[in-house]
């Protein structure tokens, strides 16, 4: 690409965001007369700005090669993150909405509610498991532990990203949970990319995670995290945990026996 095209796609871009930035936090701009429908659709424009730029930004870097789907190895990949699928399935209030406790009032805006979950997933994935983990490997190539070091500064990273809802309002407490858990979900994002070599796969985990948790509190009432979806939740977090401390060391391994081969040569 041309420098001068990309600097213009680059000036298209800022624009382009500097203008839906202004639609989200200009109360007075109303895209809908439903409240709930106009909130979410500037939630949603937002998001898929940020998306586009992530993506735009990935493939400029060495970090591309992530965005191109492994569809002929898609059956194994699956495998290798069925437990990370787990995972983001047990944030879904199955149990709550089959018991009645929670329901779903506006299924209409489903659809909606899943494309922002996904330009969620989008832009975050390629921000913090493209462009900020493959600088930190690269960094720490070197290093003993590299792949333990990169899984874990990527995590950091993103979990201290969250710290910005404190800014919409959240409660301190609220977001300190939040911390703790976007840091675990990103060492399982940062494994499903490191087994597999596929970005859309810990996309999908993400939107997934979301949607499940934003469903009921975004389009509906009542109370979603009941006791059954607490032991569900731990059960297969702590399997997963497992699985994927096991799926590191296993990599780590790899990269040791390439570097040890790198220096014999």
């Amino acid at each position: 690409m041309k420098k001068s095209t990309y600097n213009a796609i680059i000036v298209i871009f800022i624009l382009v965001a500097g203008a839906t930035a202004a639609i989200y936090f200009v109360p007075s701009i109303v895209l809908s007369a439903d409240e709930k429908v106009n909130s979410l659709l500037k939630e949603t424009l937002l998001r898929l700005v940020a998306a586009a730029i992530g993506v735009f930004f990935t493939v400029t870097t060495p970090a591309k090669v992530v965005l191109v789907p492994k569809i002929k190895k898609l059956p194994k990949t699956l495998l290798l993150t069925l437990p990370c699928f787990a995972v983001a399935l047990a944030n879904f209030p199955f149990s709550a909405l089959i018991s009645g406790s929670a329901v779903v009032e506006r299924a209409e805006l489903i659809p909606l509610l899943a494309l922002e979950c996904m330009a969620i997933g989008v832009f975050e994935e390629t921000f913090f498991r493209s462009m900020f983990q493959n600088y930190i490997a690269a960094r720490f190539a070197k290093k003993k532990n590299c792949v333990f070091i990169t899984v874990v500064l990527t995590s950091v990273g993103f979990s201290a990203w969250h710290l910005l809802n404190l800014l919409s309002g959240a409660s301190l407490g609220g977001t300190a949970l939040q911390l703790v858990y976007t840091f675990l979900l990103g060492i399982m994002f940062s494994y499903a990319v490191i087994a597999t070599g596929d970005l859309w796969l810990p996309i999908a985990m993400h939107a997934i995670f979301d949607f499940g948790g934003a469903l009921v509190p975004n389009l509906g009432s009542g109370e979603f995290q009941d006791t059954v979806f607490w032991i569900l939740t731990v059960s297969v977090g702590v399997a997963c945990g497992v699985y994927v401390f096991i799926g590191l060391l296993r990599a780590q391994k790899k990269v040791d026996a390439l570097n040890a081969q790198s220096a014999d040569v």
